[in-house]
């Protein structure tokens, strides 16, 4: 085999080259994880649902993201192997989870995980997140009979390692009901923590491909400067009981400042953006709306056939049935839809997709930045949002048209969790001396300063002037 021959590389903006040795199992065993249909799929599932409505560059993928998350986590675990007693077999497992942890994401990623949740609320039926799918691809589709070849085993192992916060109920995986919990390692911190992978490609990938000028963060400096300590778990110091976790040195905290506060500010300017969030909330009406008139068996008014893998997949939701329908869903079939959605029966139906489709977006009201100009203490500021929120829904909100005039959007973000008893690699640790260790929030002030970032806005119909002079009045007033 020749040198050309030996390696498969793969071009990335982030990253430069991701190369996979043909001549390493493991490696090419991955490799051959990538190229299955179900891996594929994520080239058609864009990383960050409808931001590209607000900036035009974000058409990346999720194919893109899960590739640049396994550069990552070698990264990470070459840290490790520098610093401590490699374990191969845990390396590869924590690898092979790092590639594979988005597998089961729906199309427009979180966009339609929120508007499937709050339609299995509304309809009655059991809805599981793209963790649970994840851990279902990787192992009961021809993922799972790849990764076999490492281990009869192995599938099992990544799966766990995807889980690896418990976020899935394992017994109602029929594969993983009577797996035992891992004891956890440190090289589960690399797939999910607050300093994982997932986060230091997301991050990098996410500000570039937007062209955003926020939330840079200094990547080789950090890893460079990225250790292994014995840290006590829990919250008490004295805790005899340590684990092995990844710690930065003094020369990270600057660093490591600059990555908390770039992911809030990501988080303000492009996950949380107003015209993004409402786009989502379109698109949720849409969903709820195709929800509806299948359970009242009516899906020849939504303008789609019973083939068609939108209506396939709903109807399997409404039936409680498990299905692979999911698999076949992706960004590019619902644009395909929208279409023939714009020629629906249905008033409310065509709405929503033409408003989708020709980027028609509601005045929003941003409750926060209004309020920004008068001064509020914490408390009274919790207050007055109440107060608000409470009068517009009354006055506005809790009415039944099916076209709604005034749509209402809440969120919020923590910039940093302090460390969790459960999970010993939920928090960030800074090595004070040889063998003391702390919780970054209490040696950096500027973190420990950092509030939680909330907003709440109102989306209103641009041709509805006396409702948004109404609801300003009562913010202003």
């Amino acid at each position: 085999m020749s040198a050309t021959e030996r390696y498969q590389r793969i071009r990335d903006p982030i990253h430069s080259v991701i190369t996979f040795d043909m001549q390493d199992e493991f490696e090419k065993t991955m490799w051959d994880v990538v190229q299955t249909p179900t891996f594929q799929r994520l080239r058609r599932i864009k990383q960050l649902g409808f931001s590209e409505l607000v900036y035009p560059g974000a058409t990346h993928s999720r194919f893109a993201h899960s590739l640049g998350v396994f550069h990552t986590a070698r990264q990470l675990a070459g840290v490790i192997a520098k610093n401590s007693t490699r374990s191969e077999s845990k390396e590869r497992i924590a690898l092979a989870a790092a590639l594979l942890h988005d597998v089961g994401h729906g199309p427009f990623s979180h966009a339609y995980e929120g508007a499937i949740s709050i339609a299995a609320k509304k309809y009655k039926f059991n809805y599981n997140a793209h963790e649970h799918m994840s851990l279902e691809l990787i192992l009961n589709s021809e993922i799972g009979s790849i990764l076999s070849n490492l281990g009869s085993g192995f599938a099992q192992d990544v799966a766990m390692m995807v889980n690896t916060e418990g976020k899935v109920n394992t017994n109602e995986i029929t594969s993983l009901k009577n797996e035992k919990k891992p004891i956890l390692s440190i090289y589960n911190s690399i797939v999910s923590s607050q300093f994982d992978a997932d986060r230091l490609d997301y991050m990098r990938r996410d500000r570039f491909m937007t062209g955003t000028q926020h939330a840079g963060i200094d990547f080789d400096w950090i890893l460079s400067n990225l250790e292994v300590g014995k840290v006590p778990i829990g919250t008490d110091d004295n805790n005899s009981s340590k684990v092995q976790s990844f710690v930065i040195n003094p020369k990270n905290i600057l660093a490591i400042e600059a990555y908390i506060l770039g992911n809030l500010q990501l988080h303000q300017t492009v996950y949380f953006h107003k015209t993004t969030r409402g786009i989502e909330k379109f698109f949720t009406e849409l969903v709820l709306r195709i929800f509806y008139l299948l359970t009242i068996d009516k899906s020849e008014n939504i303008g789609l056939t019973n083939n068609n893998p939108i209506i396939k997949l709903f109807s399997s939701y409404i039936k409680g049935d498990f299905s692979y329908h999911h698999y076949n869903l992706d960004d590019s079939i619902f644009y395909g839809s929208l279409p023939l959605l714009e020629n629906s029966e249905d008033e409310v139906i065509r709405f929503y997709s033409q408003s989708i489709k020709n980027r028609q977006i509601y005045s929003c009201i941003d409750v926060y930045k209004i309020l920004q100009s008068q001064i509020y203490d914490e408390v009274r500021l919790d207050e007055r949002i109440s107060e608000i929120k409470t009068k517009v829904i009354s006055e506005f909100i809790d009415k039944n048209n099916e076209i709604k005039s005034v749509i209402m959007d809440e969120g919020d973000r923590n910039p940093y969790k302090l460390k969790q008893e459960n999970y010993p690699f939920g928090s960030i640790i800074a090595r004070t001396g040889k063998d003391s260790f702390k919780d970054i929030s209490m040696i950096s002030k500027v973190i420990k300063s950092l509030e939680t970032y909330k907003f709440l806005r109102f989306y209103v119909r641009r041709d509805q002037d006396e409702i948004i002079n109404s609801i300003t009045k009562i913010i202003t007033g």
